[in-house]
């Protein structure tokens, strides 16, 4: 593998396509013709049509969705240019084609911004499920700066709200989580029945005198309808604690696998900063914690020796019921569990401190994105912690952009022949700087 590859510029058209009869309406340079092009393992897919949104920009990076047509979703919390206060936040749902191109008959229909009961309230979206239908379930909060409350929002495949559906916004509700609460949705998981589980943190802000965090897992029928059979009054909460947040969230039989991490600040070195643990709770189908699963439905681990801890990236549940974990700073390891959680095999796979993403493949191996700012490079990891030298770090071009962008963070999602890569652009660092997301595709 090369050791590093390095984001540049270049405003020249991309050779290896065959030239497509319609322009591109994005300001990047990638025809999407999908013909003729290179399809080296770890390669940019110089024929998709890169896409910065251009009429959005501080995008907040999502993991992009694919609908079983090819078609891709994109979606998030921006700031709109074009309107009359363009450094308000809006929400955003956009629908490309499997090409890269904009899908003109795509508009999602959102809440509006700025509604009670808060001035200056939004929906933020951070999750989005598609149904087997093509119905969208949206999900993340809504509110302001002082005070967010969970949101779910389902709309029809043209992106029109689904009239049929109890999309809303709503608190938690207090005889469970016993605090005012400040609340978000990190992860959808859908079930054949059509019902769904929805898994986030919620944090105590009551009266401003308690800083606890925990994660949860709400249970909701096809209709959007609370279970209140589930857990306590249909909430599940796994854990507790003066920062903890929800990373990812699975269904594995029927049980909930959720990932989280847990900070705990302290003073080091004459600064304020985290120690943090990686968190796995594993909840039963009747919402309570599986006693059997670690100690009392909880794992948690952090690297031993290391004074800032560690950070969970990504995990994924094995057939045989074992979980792999990947972390990243300040020790970027590849953590193997027994199916009940008892027993720990941790794996270094680098060393750099530069890990900012990774996700599992359906193969197994771990595909992350391996170097620090302003450095777009990617790799690939076997479970036991080593590279996968088949896998070449690609070179990132960005058409038709200023000098001085650079390429900070990415998610990604898995295509059966290439890695679907939500990046997130600066550009003009030297000036004024304003952030795009755009879409590329690595090769298998």
């Amino acid at each position: 593998m090369r050791p590093f590859a390095y984001l540049f510029v270049a405003t020249s058209v991309l050779s290896g396509c065959v030239a497509d009869t319609a322009d591109d309406t994005g300001p990047a340079g990638g025809k999407g013709d999908g013909s003729s092009c290179s399809r080296a393992a770890g390669e940019v897919d110089r024929c998709f049509g890169f896409h910065p949104i251009a009429d959005l920009e501080a995008v907040a990076v999502a993991a992009p969705v694919v609908q079983t047509d090819g078609k891709i979703l994109v979606f998030g919390t921006a700031q709109d240019r074009a309107s009359a206060t363009p450094r308000r936040p809006v929400p955003f749902v956009r629908r490309l084609l499997a090409n890269g191109k904009p899908d003109s008959t795509f508009t999602a229909d959102l809440p509006i911004p700025y509604a009670p009961p808060y001035t200056g309230s939004i929906f933020q979206p951070t999750t989005l499920a598609l149904r087997p239908d093509g119905r969208m379930i949206v999900a993340g909060s809504f509110g302001d700066s002082y005070a967010k409350q969970l949101s779910v929002q389902q709309l029809l495949p043209s992106g029109a709200r689904d009239p049929a559906s109890r999309s809303g916004s709503f608190w938690p509700p207090s005889s469970l989580l016993g605090w005012t609460s400040d609340a978000v949705v990190n992860k959808v998981l859908l079930e054949q029945d059509g019902s769904y589980y929805l898994v986030g943190t919620t944090e105590c802000i009551a009266a401003f005198t308690c800083d606890t965090r925990a994660m949860f897992v709400a249970h909701f029928d096809a209709t959007g309808t609370l279970d209140a059979s589930f857990g306590t009054s249909g909430y599940a909460l796994i854990k507790s604690g003066r920062h903890t947040r929800v990373i990812d969230a699975v269904r594995f039989g029927d049980a909930t696998f959720v990932l989280g991490v847990e900070s705990e600040p302290y003073f080091l070195h004459g600064h304020d900063t985290s120690f943090n643990r990686v968190v796995v709770g594993k909840v039963t189908a009747s919402g309570a914690l599986d006693a059997s699963f670690a100690t009392a439905g909880v794992f948690s681990w952090s690297a031993p020796g290391s004074q800032l801890g560690t950070i969970p990236q990504a995990f994924q549940v094995r057939p045989d019921g074992s979980i792999t974990i990947a972390t990243q700073l300040p020790a970027n390891q590849i953590v193997a569990l027994t199916s009940d959680g008892k027993t720990v095999t941790p794996h270094e796979y680098r060393a750099d401190n530069g890990v900012r993403f990774a996700r599992f493949a359906r193969d197994g191996s771990l595909f992350a994105e391996v170097t620090s700012y302003p450095i777009a490079a990617f790799g690939r990891f076997a479970l036991d912690g080593t590279s996968d030298s088949t896998f070449t770090k690609a070179v990132i071009e960005v058409p038709d952009v200023p000098t001085g962008t650079v390429f900070l963070g990415a998610t990604a999602v898995e295509q059966s022949d290439a890695w679907l890569v939500n990046g997130h652009l600066f550009m003009g660092a030297d000036a004024m700087p304003e952030s795009q997301m755009m879409l590329f595709r690595l090769w298998k």
